[in-house]
């Protein structure tokens, strides 16, 4: 009789968890498809990972280059988020116009250029003015000696 209970609640259990994983994945195929957003990890905080990387002095510059230039790596950040969902807007009619999507690929690929330019010129003039031994130190801390 014991027996008989214990497979019971098995089976009970069991027909639970199958009907929570039916549930679950209608919902995640009901749901409508999201963009992958490439530029989700915030830039600035990328520099910020790199200002660790930096000796105090010069990591504490960097961020202040950084805290300069965030509202236009921001600003940047939100016309190619901007332009990837007029993206997926053109992508999701029943015609696509090739012309216009060619146009704002362009744009997302522009504005995340400007936003790797930015980066890139923060973290340039720190490092070239740091002094040699610092930019050894940096070399050995990115490995690439």
């Amino acid at each position: 009789m014991n027996r008989n209970r214990l497979l019971t609640v098995g089976i009970f259990v069991s027909l639970l968890l199958n009907v929570f994983l039916v549930a679950y994945v209608g919902t995640m195929l009901a749901r409508p498809p999201q963009i992958a957003m490439v530029a989700d990890a915030t830039p600035v905080d990328v520099g910020n990972r790199i200002a660790d990387n930096l000796p105090s002095e010069a990591g504490a510059r960097l961020r202040v280059k950084l805290r300069d230039v965030g509202p236009e790596i921001l600003r940047q950040v939100r016309e190619y988020r901007r332009t990837l969902a007029a993206a997926a807007d053109l992508l999701r009619a029943d015609e696509v116009d090739k012309p216009a999507l060619k146009q704002l690929v362009k744009q997302a690929r522009d504005a995340r250029a400007e936003i790797g330019n930015m980066l890139t010129d923060s973290f340039v003039e720190t490092a070239a003015s740091l002094p040699p031994e610092e930019r050894r130190k940096l070399i050995r801390r990115f490995r690439l000696q």
